[in-house]
């Protein structure tokens, strides 16, 4: 198994310097006059792929920006923001140059690669279609993982620069997480020798917004797909990936030594969120003799679900992947799989266990196969 590490480089940025609080007794400020707001980031616990995932690795808060937008219409305006990095000063409540007033908004990003990517935001709707994405390969190189949260209608009107208005905001990782397990123990006689070989993640995003417009997902204006197969030449099954979508190969989403690494601990890809129309896939791969069998999992497909009427654990039917879950999905293989991973197969050949929970819920969910 390609084994996935994250490192936690700490890349320097700019912190503003916050204002001592003084003892006097101020007059309320007027609406626009300068003042400050201090914010408190706080990050999802048990929420990374080398061995078993590190909770409290992928929960650390690094570098960020913050961006505090005022008005009460539908498309507030920029009023102050700062960036800070927590990966050398710890974290500690970040101050944010503000005008006094009500309704101030409050958007974070955290362990981001370049704050200059926000450079242009001057409204909230510029958030929902920035240019610069966060990409699925930042998820395991070089930053904590990605989150992002917000929280509105901070009353700010009797802010000063000597008396702070307080807000915190509760992040939320921007990704995924799927894991997997089989079990052979219900191979029939005629497939004796049959062995697991790999395994891959088809259709998953490249990259995600930071902010999703109201009623859309995360990755509605992504369209460049990855999936674990360097060739999907003489696949034609109806998963396939197709135009517009621009199809490329990422080798961190193959899995190869599932054989000598079985276990939920062990085998876990990073994904992003997904929509119904070209739904995540994970691709069991197995041989025997000279053959080579796939078993394709549609997760939250509408073929999961094991026992009578695939009641147990059958989750929601959506086909969607959705952000901040995990995926705990076990196949119990009781017989020959498809000659196309992007193919749907037919009920019988496989038990599924899919559990995704959000990074802190785990959703399970069976699938069988016969």
């Amino acid at each position: 198994m390609k084994k996935l590490f994250l490192s936690f480089a700490a890349i320097s940025c700019m912190f503003l310097a916050s204002c001592n609080q003084n003892d006097e007794v101020t007059e309320p400020a007027e609406p626009g006059t300068p003042a400050l707001l201090k914010v408190t980031l706080a990050s999802d616990v048990n929420t990374k792929a080398s061995g078993a995932p590190v909770a409290n690795d992928e929960s650390k808060i690094g570098q960020g920006i913050i961006l505090v937008f005022r008005g009460t219409s539908l498309n507030p305006v920029l009023d102050g923001k700062t960036t800070f990095d927590f990966s050398t000063s710890g974290n500690t409540a970040v101050s944010v140059n503000i005008t006094a007033g009500a309704n101030r908004h409050v958007y974070v990003i955290a362990n981001i690669s370049n704050a200059a990517d926000f450079a242009g935001v001057t409204r909230i709707s510029d958030l929902y279609n920035l240019a610069a994405k966060y990409q699925l390969t930042a998820m395991r190189t070089g930053t904590n993982l990605g989150m992002s949260g917000f929280t509105e209608n901070i009353d700010a009107s009797a802010a000063t620069t000597a008396s702070p208005a307080t807000a915190t905001v509760q992040l939320h990782f921007l990704g995924s997480r799927i894991h997997l397990d089989w079990d052979l123990s219900q191979l029939p006689s005629n497939m004796t020798g049959f062995t697991i070989t790999g395994a891959y993640l088809l259709n998953v995003k490249s990259a995600s917004d930071y902010f999703a417009a109201p009623g859309t997902y995360l990755t509605a204006n992504v369209t460049s797909f990855l999936y674990g197969k360097s060739d999907i030449t003489g696949f034609t099954g109806s998963y396939l990936p197709v135009s517009p979508a621009t199809n490329t190969y990422d080798a961190a989403l193959k899995i190869a030594d599932l054989s000598a690494d079985k276990g939920f601990a062990k085998n876990y890809f990073y994904a992003l969120e997904n929509n119904s129309q070209s739904p995540t896939i994970v691709a069991l791969e197995g041989k025997l003799g000279a053959e080579t069998y796939y078993y394709p999992i549609i997760i939250n497909g509408d073929q999961n679900g094991s026992g009578a009427n695939n009641a147990t654990n059958a989750g929601d039917k959506s086909l969607v992947v959705q952000r901040g879950n995990i995926y705990n999905v076990k196949a119990i293989i009781k017989g020959f799989g498809n000659n196309d991973p992007y193919a749907p197969l037919s009920k019988g050949a496989i038990n599924v266990t899919i559990t995704p929970a959000a990074w802190n819920p785990v959703i399970q969910i069976d699938q069988e196969f016969n």
